[in-house]
């Protein structure tokens, strides 16, 4: 489908402009993340309208772990 059909492909090339509000939480979801954790931003349109935390925790020990637990 082409731009003439209605169906156009536009990226919002501005950026995000974030409070310090905003900054504040971003910071704070950062805080709460783990070694192998992960902050997703959603932003819509321009704008954020969530912070998303992800905690992973590892489920394996590494060889070196396992030498020195000996």
């Amino acid at each position: 489908m082409n731009s003439s059909e209605g169906h156009t492909s536009k990226k919002n090339t501005d950026g995000v402009q974030l409070t310090p509000d905003q900054i504040s939480q971003i910071n704070e979801a950062l805080s709460f993340v783990g070694e192998y954790g992960e902050v997703h931003l959603i932003i819509q349109r321009g704008v954020l309208k969530y912070i998303n935390v992800l905690n992973s925790h590892k489920a394996w020990q590494d060889e070196k772990e396992d030498v020195d637990g000996e």
